[in-house]
């Protein structure tokens, strides 16, 4: 390599320049390059940076070796993004300030924008994340934020789900509860709908330190056999009260 510039000699050892030079193209695993200074001067050189897959249009910094053999040793620019492909072809690329994970064909996986903080996670399988001696935690953290979850069909299976929430909205076409036992605890409930059905099989029971039963038209009770015990009083009030 004839830089124009001879050895410089340090302790004793000869170091050779480093000059800066134009990638032209990748043949045979080596990569031709033009120097930048002198244009018409070009060289074969190999790769010494870890990672580097040169593209035309880079802007390498290399150097001549004792042997005669010339090393790209350093990176000044590159014409595109940098990456890093794993022999299945999966990739990660550098572009500003965004970091981008590939898989071997081509979709992307994940993606993080450092300005923002914007991370990115889309699988083209399964995407498991799994903590076995911990936790796994989602959160959003500022004001006004939510946590969103958009599918067709969401699954969740676990022998045991909490959810505690200062507010709770389920808004929904139809919904289906299908539990061994339900218990309900609350300070007030109060049902609104345009009808109400209850079946039971078994025994539909009541128990109320008060009851009353507000009906705007007419009150039927229908069964086989009836029976009203009072301790005390029992009265029926009516504009007329008809018996059999």
């Amino acid at each position: 390599m004839k830089t124009g510039h001879g050895a410089a000699q340090r302790g004793g050892v000869s170091v050779q320049p480093v000059v800066e030079a134009l990638v032209l193209g990748v043949e045979e695993g080596r990569v031709r390059l033009r120097g930048v200074s002198r244009s018409e001067t070009e060289w074969t050189a190999r790769i010494a940076v870890p990672g580097y897959r040169p593209t035309t249009g880079d802007r390498v910094l290399v150097q001549e070796a004792d042997s005669g053999t010339v090393y790209v040793t350093g990176v000044v620019h590159a014409a595109q993004p940098s990456q890093l492909v794993a022999p299945s072809g999966a990739r990660a690329t550098v572009e500003g300030q965004v970091l981008a994970l590939f898989d071997p064909r081509g979709a992307l996986v994940a993606s993080l924008d450092g300005a923002t903080g914007e991370l990115r996670i889309s699988a083209t399988s399964d995407l498991e994340l799994s903590a076995p001696a911990g936790r796994v935690i989602l959160s959003a953290g500022v004001d006004g934020s939510k946590l969103e979850l958009t599918q067709d069909s969401i699954a969740l299976a676990s022998e045991k789900a909490r959810v505690s929430a200062g507010a709770l909205a389920v808004d929904a076409v139809k919904a289906d509860w299908a539990v061994g036992q339900w218990e309900l605890r609350a300070g007030r409930v109060i049902e609104r709908a345009m009808d109400v059905f209850h079946d039971v099989e078994g025994l539909l029971e009541t128990r109320a330190g008060r009851l009353r039963t507000l009906v705007s038209s007419t009150l039927e009770l229908l069964g086989r056999r009836t029976t009203i015990t009072s301790e005390k009083d029992t009265r029926i009030d009516g504009e007329r009260v008809l018996l059999g």
